[in-house]
């Protein structure tokens, strides 16, 4: 990619791969991901990149211009200030007509007259499950099993939290899905991965008289490891579960990205909400933003913190949530909260789309694309 050739004087390392700048029948699409924003050491260092982007976007034909700014992740505010003053000052110079699009997480988007802050996780997910999908697979009263993905095994928390619902009220009911530690440690050999995990262990299971080795954690990992699709290899596709593995789902338990960032809420708390499944957080602390958003939640009960990692504490507040969940499944609120969060996340997604064309007009023919990206889902087989 020229932008990356045209930058050798800039600290920012090469990112094999990604490429910025691609053209389509109607549009031309930017798509500008956490890694160069994280990579930016300064305002200026970022207006050079700008002045580079710009300079090969009006390379391409003329046609309206998306432009993606770290839609899928978190960010220090000051990075997507940056980014947004150097795009917006230099495309204004030109007659290329252009919206930038970041994540909710941007406080600032009404600063500028061509940026908008989006629910970039709940947009792509409804992007990635079209209506006819998801009534192919619509939620039961009957329905008893619980899902959990944990996702990145490595993450705080993930696999303590697997392991112990294993060992708690839910264990019969529990359908999960959990790579093995060489699959963890494939996904990047250059990250200590097995580090990470294992702190996360003895976070929660070690103390004062045991402290838990690297061996001892990679049997449990190894242990639990069970494949919930037949194709499951998402951490090398972008994909996300088809809803045919909802079939026999009467809750699904919810550990988001970041416990420390509750404002970035991601597709794993949209996917239950769009696909309409009762969903119960780990961490409580996720409750007032997804309300804030105007949903509304099935657990009653907040974890209370003794210290600020009483893992074991919040994992109990979990199941005991769950199982109200699972004890009410045929009250009037359930039903009524599973239309609400669907129908409330629709009327999100057209007026965002509505806002986008304002700007862009047509906007609405391509939404779907712009949105789900290379997003796929996984195969309907599944184990």
């Amino acid at each position: 990619m020229r932008l990356i050739e045209e930058a050798p004087s800039l600290n920012m390392g090469h990112i094999e791969g990604d490429s910025l700048c691609k053209s389509f029948d109607l549009y031309n699409l930017v798509d500008i991901p956490h890694r160069y924003v994280n990579q930016s050491k300064s305002e200026s260092e970022i207006d050079i990149w700008g002045v580079l982007l710009v300079e090969e976007i009006k390379t391409l034909e003329k046609k309206d211009v998306i432009i993606l700014l770290n839609v899928d992740e978190d960010a220090q505010p000051n990075d997507q200030i940056y980014w947004c003053n150097s795009l917006t000052k230099h495309l204004n110079k030109t007659s290329l007509n252009y919206v930038i699009l970041t994540n909710s997480t941007f406080k600032y988007a009404d600063d500028y007259d061509r940026v908008i802050s989006l629910l970039w996780f709940l947009h792509s997910t409804i992007s990635v499950y079209p209506k006819d999908i998801i009534d192919h697979s619509p939620w039961k009263s009957t329905n008893t099993n619980v899902l959990f993905v944990p996702g990145k095994p490595w993450k705080e928390m993930r696999l303590p939290a697997l392991y112990y619902f294993l060992r708690s009220n839910l264990q019969h009911d529990l359908k999960y899905s959990c790579i093995s530690f060489e699959e963890m440690m494939l996904v990047d050999p250059n990250c200590r991965y097995d580090l990470q995990l294992l702190e996360s262990w003895n976070v929660v299971y070690g103390n004062q008289t045991k402290s838990y080795n690297i061996n001892e954690v990679r049997e449990v990992l190894n242990g639990l490891a069970k494949e919930l699709d037949g194709q499951w290899n998402w951490f090398w596709n972008d994909r996300l579960l088809h809803p045919t593995m909802y079939s026999d789902v009467g809750v699904e338990i919810v550990a988001e990205t970041d416990h420390r960032s509750n404002q970035h809420i991601t597709e794993k708390t949209y996917k239950p909400i769009v696909l309409g499944y009762p969903f119960v957080y780990i961490h409580s602390t996720f409750i007032p933003p997804i309300i804030s958003q105007g949903f509304k939640v099935y657990q009653q009960t907040a974890c209370v913190y003794r210290n600020n990692k009483d893992w074991k504490n919040e994992f109990e507040t979990c199941v005991e949530n769950i199982e109200k969940v699972l004890n009410n499944m045929n009250g009037e609120y359930m039903e009524s909260t599973i239309k609400h969060n669907q129908q409330h996340a629709m009327d999100l997604h057209q007026e965002a789309i509505n806002n986008i064309a304002k700007i862009i007009p047509g906007f609405e023919e391509y939404a779907r694309e712009i949105f789900s990206r290379n997003i796929e889902l996984h195969s309907e087989t599944h184990a």
